[in-house]
């Protein structure tokens, strides 16, 4: 009789290890009295200790437990030591493993208890979840993602079941329904809303979708309500299947254009009217550059030479081109003197219509003001007088540069004065290239008062002078490396130094900036003139 005992008890630990195998579920045994908890191989195998090295999360929650489950960890614990019956306990929280990474364990339990009812010991199972809370992490997560996505989007989104009735909307079909919310919506069907030949149509749609899988596609239709005015709406409808690919029913997405449907009659009646003006507009504009390109020197000043002093001319040579119809760079050349020219070059902030008009009303101050350019200094601190005061009255932030040299032949000498411009490069009869980068006020109309200094150099036989807009050097390369200045004076000093005719230097220099840029025009308006002194042979 004992043997037999002691082969059915054998018997029994074998389908109890059995048992245990299969379910792949470690044995946890905690002697609470004596403070010692034993763990089967497979819970060490779980948690990656060695034997009698685990640590006891039941009497040292932290740090084992992870943080965030350790309060509802403890509080579980606490309650189920204190409970009189023998109700089992059941615990999923985070472990940490030996090389301190997480693993989520579901635990269970029961207690022995003394006479007292009080716990003595408990014994139970853990097991390794952790792919199956993953799995439920990332479920949790795309369903968040699904409904942030439905119910940030301004689109009626929408699901129906076979009969179509609404089984899931976002809360802009809901608002468009006139429902409390969207969860009001579920049960409901187009019956409700629609008056009888619409919701009609949209069944039968439904039904087509569902029996041939063949969606409907951005359909334009007139929805007609049972107590509201017509609404237009652009409706996408799709078969809905579920995982084994069976039908559900459908879902679609609507977005409401009975605005732009309103519209549309009203925006054929405007067309012609709007062509009429654009073509009237596209007239002015034209008109406008004619006269802007007009205002541009084609013929340059000339001058008479005493019998007794060699004969000496200034060649001039510039280029002028507009990044778009209008330009707001501005170039000219005036005679002040028997023996003196000033050149003025000006650049406004920006390109197009609103550039293009100041630079015109600059050209005009300065006109106003002609005598004045004997002293470039004086005359831009009176322009930024008068433009400052002019954008002021109007409210605009705009500023334009501007250089202005005049050339004395009589005493051969240049004198210049710049705002906010880049420097005058003249080009000495030995190939050197000066820049003039010290002599330079702010850009015109920024503050009312300022000062613009000056700067009187020879300029003699051989000499020349070049001025140009920032639309030439700051075009940029495709990797977006500006041409830049240096590049310039470099190219400048190449043509000098091979014996290069001054008239053939613009057509060099705007070869070279547009392969810099890798295009046969450029971003911003272009402007650029060069003069030479030189003898009459």
């Amino acid at each position: 009789m004992g043997r037999t005992t002691e082969l059915d008890e054998a018997l029994n630990n074998e389908r109890h290890e059995l048992a245990l195998r299969a379910s792949n579920e470690g044995i946890w045994d905690w002697d609470i009295q004596r403070s010692k908890l034993y763990y089967s191989d497979r819970i060490l195998e779980f948690l990656k200790f060695e034997e009698n090295q685990a640590p006891n999360p039941f009497e040292s929650p932290d740090p084992f437990v992870h943080e965030e489950d350790r309060d509802d960890f403890i509080q579980e614990l606490e309650q189920f030591l204190k409970l009189p019956h023998d109700t089992p306990l059941a615990l999923e929280a985070r472990l940490q493993r030996k090389d301190h990474s997480w693993c989520w364990m579901r635990i269970r339990g029961v207690a022995v208890r003394d006479s007292r009812g009080e716990p003595i010991r408990i014994a139970g199972s853990m097991i390794d979840i952790t792919r199956r809370k993953n799995a439920e992490t990332a479920l949790e997560e795309e369903r968040h993602l699904f409904r942030l996505l439905i119910e940030n989007v301004p689109e009626n989104i929408y699901f129906k079941d076979v009969a179509s009735n609404f089984m899931l909307a976002n809360s802009a079909t809901a608002k468009k329904l006139g429902a409390e919310s969207d969860e009001a919506l579920i049960g409901t069907s187009d019956d409700d809303y629609f008056n009888s030949e619409h919701a009609d149509r949209s069944r039968q749609d439904e039904i087509r979708i569902m029996e041939t899988g063949v969606p409907i596609i951005s359909n334009l239709e007139r929805e007609t309500w049972n107590q509201r005015k017509d609404t237009w709406v652009v409706t996408t409808k799709l078969p809905w299947y579920d995982r084994m690919g069976k039908i559900k029913g459908t879902f679609g997405i609507t977005s409401d254009v009975s605005k732009l449907v309103n519209t549309r009659e009203k925006l054929r009646r405007t067309a012609l009217q709007l062509e009429r003006r654009n073509k009237a507009y596209e007239e002015e504009i034209q008109l406008a550059r004619e006269i802007q390109n007009a205002l541009i020197p084609e013929q340059y000043p000339t001058f008479e030479w005493p019998a007794e002093a060699p004969e000496r001319q200034l060649e001039f040579s510039h280029q002028y081109l507009p990044s778009s119809d209008l330009a707001g760079d501005h170039l000219d050349v005036t005679r002040v003197g028997p023996h003196s020219v000033a050149v003025v070059i000006c650049d406004v902030m920006g390109h197009g219509i609103r550039s293009a008009l100041i630079a015109s009303m600059l050209r005009g101050l300065i006109e106003e003001r002609s005598r004045q350019l004997k002293d470039p200094s004086r005359l831009l601190g009176t322009v930024n007088k008068a433009l400052h005061g002019i954008l002021d009255r109007a409210g605009i932030t705009l500023f334009a540069t501007i250089t202005v040299a005049l050339i004395d032949l009589e005493t051969e000498t240049i004198t210049h004065s710049s705002a906010g411009h880049h420097p005058p490069l003249i080009i000495r009869g030995n190939h050197e290239v000066e820049a003039r980068k010290g002599v330079a006020g702010p850009a015109l109309g920024l503050l009312r008062n300022m000062e613009f200094p000056s700067e009187t150099l020879p300029f003699e036989l051989g000499d020349r002078l070049f001025l140009y807009t920032d639309g030439l050097t700051e075009t940029s390369s495709a990797s977006g490396e500006e041409w830049g200045p240096a590049a310039l004076e470099s190219k400048l000093k190449e043509l000098s130094s091979d014996g290069i005719p001054t008239s053939d230097w613009i057509p060099s220099i705007l070869t070279l900036a547009t392969e810099h840029h890798g295009a046969k025009s450029f971003d911003d308006d272009v402007c650029l003139i060069s003069v030479e002194l030189r003898s009459i042979s």
